[in-house]
């Protein structure tokens, strides 16, 4: 794999490599900030509503959501995707500092930030991922994804380092300003990377004129296998991803009662999954893809989720919570998201940012409401086997997961074929 890195870098033009070096600036800073951020947010948000709340925060996510993927819709036709990162990077920032100076003043507005920070962190990744799968080769995908994950990764260690030591003396809401600075840098190397990228905001407009509707995403989905196969995989593995850090929640706040120090602690956390997950993606991702193949990569995601929850529910304790919320994190940000995004490749422009755009922010974040609303209904039962029920959750889920990778890949030899069915 090193060879391969340095094959490419050598040979590779100029241009391209100008971006791929930019690209990791991005991911490193884009890291960086919700590194800061997540931890602080959900330490003030337990300290504010309690854990029982945050199936409630994923549930009135999802008109937020939608509304601002429909904005990006809506403004990238006319914008094209450089001024629109630009405008979402900017509104991040201003919410941020408006959350960092006056959160612990209105009671409401760490709800409004807990489920803000969790969709634009989608939305900026969507932008930033949709111009790397219009510029990288599916060839150079396979080593280089592992990479632009990895210095992502490494913006998160330095993150978390930042929230564990910071916490506790400027607080968890100062936090919050973080995003000034990292959102700078950001768009700095957005505008190095889209300048030298395969596309251009004209090539954006042009391909997108003729289709203004928001509502063009959702039907890009219905009409192409790929993208139907990528959102069931998606909402599957966000519902598991729900289920999980509700019980880390819930045990972070039964054993640690300060606000502070529960950002700390979950700064050092992050920190923890961070280490592992860079070593993989730089690592441990291009061989064990190579090795398995996609079919089999696909189906060993659940079967190893199934495996770290049925753990949880025999061991429970914040040890254990802890572990099973690293590990379906280091899994979420290293080896799903690589061969999730490697299927993304050979779409259309118009799939790889409108459609996109309605997989990675407003359905992933719905299928979180979807885990809200199981969780909900298991509360209901109001019975003190209830961590025990969500446990048994992930067996129907693994089972749906792998009967969806056997019929995608039964269908067709080449499931990453746009025009192929289901």
């Amino acid at each position: 794999m090193f060879r391969k890195i340095v094959h490419y870098f050598t040979h590779a033009p100029a241009r391209e490599k100008i971006f791929v070096l930019a690209i990791f600036g991005c991911s490193f800073f884009v890291s960086l900030d919700y590194g800061i951020i997540r931890p602080a947010s959900t330490s003030i948000f337990i300290e504010m509503y309690g854990a029982q709340y945050v199936p409630h925060a994923w549930l009135a996510s999802v008109p937020l959501n939608f509304f601002l993927i429909s904005m990006y819709n809506f403004f990238l036709p006319r914008w094209g995707n450089r001024k629109t990162f630009i405008c979402f990077a900017i509104l991040i920032i201003g919410v941020q500092g408006f959350a960092g100076f006056y959160c612990n003043r209105f009671y409401w507005l760490s709800f409004i930030q807990n489920i803000f920070k969790d969709v634009y962190i989608l939305l900026i990744y969507k932008q930033i991922w949709s111009l790397i799968h219009s510029t990288i080769s599916k060839e150079n995908a396979k080593f280089l994804y592992g990479w632009m994950y990895g210095f992502g990764g490494i913006g998160s260690m330095v993150g978390g380092i930042i929230t564990s030591c910071l916490a506790v003396r400027f607080s968890s809401q100062k936090l919050f300003l973080a995003s000034l600075p990292s959102y700078i840098f950001l768009i700095i190397f957005y505008s190095i990377a889209h300048r030298n990228s395969g596309i251009t905001s004209k090539q954006i407009k042009e391909s997108l004129i003729n289709k203004p509707k928001p509502s063009e995403g959702f039907s890009l989905i219905r009409k192409s296998s790929v993208l139907t196969a990528i959102m069931l995989f998606v909402i599957l593995f966000q519902v598991m991803v729900s289920l999980t850090t509700y019980q880390f929640n819930l045990s972070l706040e039964e054993h640690i009662a300060n606000v502070d120090l529960r950002t700390e602690y979950t700064g050092k956390l992050f920190t923890v999954i961070h280490v592992f997950m860079t070593l993989f993606q730089v690592l441990g991702s291009y061989f064990l893809i190579e090795k398995l193949g996609e079919k089999k990569s696909h189906c060993l995601i659940p079967i190893i989720l199934t495996i770290n929850s049925l753990i949880f529910m025999i061991l429970p304790s914040l040890f254990m919570a802890s572990y099973s919320f690293v590990f379906i994190k280091f899994l979420e940000f290293s080896f799903f998201g690589i061969i999730i995004e490697i299927l993304y490749i050979p779409l259309s422009l118009d799939e790889k940012f409108r459609a996109k755009a309605v997989i990675d922010v407003f359905i992933r974040r719905s299928a979180k409401a979807l885990g809200a609303v199981i969780l909900l209904l298991i509360a209901l039962i109001q019975t003190v086997h209830h961590r025990f029920l969500i446990g048994l959750m992930v067996l129907p889920i693994m089972i749906s997961w792998i009967s969806i990778v056997r019929s995608f890949f039964k269908e067709t030899s080449n499931p990453l074929k746009p025009e192929s069915q289901l």
